[in-house]
This record gives structure tokens, sequence and C-alpha cells, in this order.
């Protein structure tokens, strides 16, 4: 049995097939699957010779599945709009969006040449003759030509065509492979650079760190108020020393903590003092 196919690709693919007379033979929506289980879903159903699409221009992978399988595709003048595809799909009810898209997909390439297989239907041949001249004029032969056909100078003329199709199509992926590559190149050159201009930026904070560090050194203001911080640290650390040997000699403990008290509050009292003085130099220093 010759078949008209209609796909929807995706995730799910929409399968739609109709016979030559327009009859619906399968609708079916199949999830993740590739091109090979599709291609293989066609032909245990029977033989395909046109593939079409509901969109244009014709989809990536529509075109692959053609070219594997030897048959023409085909699109729409334009895309068909969803009111469109629901209208005409309607008396088939498919279950989803996917059986949808892919049955008017089978329905326009059947409208397609519809009044060319009603007048091939009319002739007096048997329907085996009449399925195989509908074949050749989808590959591109006119019916004139079809009613005494030299089958095999017609089927090779076909290969040769289709073979030219597949070496287009190869040109056209390494076009596209080369366009890529060429993409990639110059990211790969433009990363370089930002890279570059990061460890520039880099070393730049770092020695600007550097020379911050060392000019806070050099400010005599800065070396005194450190100096006095390690003075009280030394200071405290010796009070607190004091009141642990203190401890050990059994001293109460309620006096040796007021002292610690008032030891503290004297080394904050301090602290306040020495800030306020450098706050003051700072301000008549401006």
């Amino acid at each position: 049995m010759r078949l008209l196919a209609g796909i929807d690709p995706g995730t799910t693919f929409g399968l739609c097939l109709f016979d030559l007379k327009g009859n619906l033979v399968y609708l079916e929506s199949i999830k993740n699957v590739g091109k090979e289980e599709i291609i293989k879903e066609m032909i245990n159903r029977g033989k395909i010779i046109a593939i079409a699409s509901d969109k244009t221009p014709l989809p990536e992978t529509v075109y692959k599945i053609g070219a594997l399988m030897n048959v023409r595709c085909y699109t729409p003048p334009k895309s068909m709009l969803q009111d469109e595809k629901t209208k005409i799909t309607k008396p088939y009810s498919p279950k989803d969006l996917h059986q949808r898209d892919a049955c008017a997909a089978a329905i326009g390439l059947y409208r397609k040449f519809e009044n060319k297989f009603r007048h091939i239907d009319s002739l007096d041949l048997d329907e085996e003759k009449k399925e195989e001249i509908k074949e050749f004029f989808i590959r591109g032969h006119r019916i004139n030509e079809l009613i005494k056909p030299s089958e095999k100078t017609d089927f090779e003329k076909s290969k040769r065509a289709m073979g030219k199709k597949k070496a287009e199509y190869v040109k056209y992926l390494e076009n596209i492979v080369h366009r890529y590559e060429e993409e990639i190149k110059h990211l790969k050159y433009d990363i370089k650079k930002i890279q570059e201009e990061n460890k520039k930026k880099s070393d730049e904070i770092y020695i600007l760190s550097k020379k911050i560090q060392t000019e806070s050194y050099k400010d005599p203001e800065i070396r005194a108020l450190r100096h006095e911080i390690n003075r009280l640290k030394s200071f405290n650390k010796k009070l607190k020393n004091e009141g642990k040997r203190s401890n050990n000699k059994k001293i109460t403990k309620k006096p040796l903590e007021k002292d610690e008290k008032s030891e503290k509050s004297d080394l904050k009292n301090l602290l306040s003092k020495v800030i306020d003085d450098y706050r003051s130099s700072r301000k008549k220093g401006r």
C-alpha cells in the first residue's frame, strides 16, 4: 500500500498516514522517539511516497526523514493557521495537538494532488497500476509520460534526482558546521581577551592594595595609634596575669572582681581618650 505521511516533529512526534484515495490509515502521537523509530513505524504500515509538514519552511527533522527514505517532502505555501488545522482535522478526531498538526499536514498533501489523483482513477487501469502512476507523478513525472512508462528508466531517474538532493543536503550541513566552527573560533578569541583583561585588572588591584598598605605604615599618626593599641593590649594581658596570681594566693573573690572591673573601666577610658585625641589631631590637620 502506497501512503502519504504527515509529520509533526518534536519530543513527541505526531504521525499521520493517508492512502492515495484520501482515507485515514494511521494517526498517532509517539513520545521520546528518534527519526529511525518513526521511519520504521511508517515502513511497517506501507510504502511512503511523500512526506509533508504543516509548517513553512520545512523543519530540518522532516527533511532528514525524507532524505533517509528517499522521498520528496512538501510544505504549504505558508504555515497553516491553528483555526484552519482544527477545522480540517475535526472529522478525524485527533487526540492532541501533535496528532492534529500531523493530520493537517497529510490532508494538505493529499489535497495538493487530489485532482490529479481523480484523473488517474478515471483511467481504464487496474488499481496497482493507478497507484504506481500516482507515485511516479508525485516524484515529478507527467501523467502522459506514465501511461506506458519504462519503469526501469523512470526509477533510475528518480534515484539520481534523490541522490543529487542528498548531496545538496550534505553540502548544506557542511556549510552550517563551517559557520559554527568560525563562531566558536571568534568566541574563544573573545574569551582569551577577557581573561587577559581580568588578569591585568587583578594585578592593578593587588599593586594598589600594597601601595595603600605601605602608605598607611608611613603615616606617623597611624603608627602612634598602633603603638598605643599594642601597649594597651600588653597592659591588659599583664593585669590578667596578676589576677591569676592573686587567685592562687587565695585572695577573696569579690574584691578581685571589683579590682578587675575597675581596671577594665580604666582601660576602656584610656582607649576612649586615645581615640578622641587621634580624631582631634586629624581634624586639626585638616
